[in-house]
């Protein structure tokens, strides 16, 4: 079996799954190669890059962690209202 890339989405381990059919998905995202009938196909298919998915990874992984930090602040400013109210 091929050694898989890390996920270009969110640097997460890749895991080969099994069912009628064979993919890679991430263990951290659960993003996923398409569907393919053998897993060398569906190896070469999840390790395959090029610079505008790596690019379009690292932009989803910023995406994710500025909404993560503006529930934070949204958290943050609610308990300070709280606090002022009280």
């Amino acid at each position: 079996m091929t050694e898989l890339k890390p996920c270009p989405f969110c640097g997460g381990q890749a895991h080969r799954m099994f069912g009628p059919e064979v993919w890679i998905e991430c263990t951290e995202c659960q993003a996923s190669s398409c569907m393919h009938c053998n897993i060398e196909t569906a190896e070469d298919d999840w390790n395959r890059r090029d610079e505008d998915c790596e690019l379009r990874g690292k932009l989803m992984a910023a995406h994710s962690k500025i909404m993560c930090l503006e529930s934070q602040i949204e958290k943050l400013r609610q308990r300070l209202d709280r606090r002022g109210n009280e």
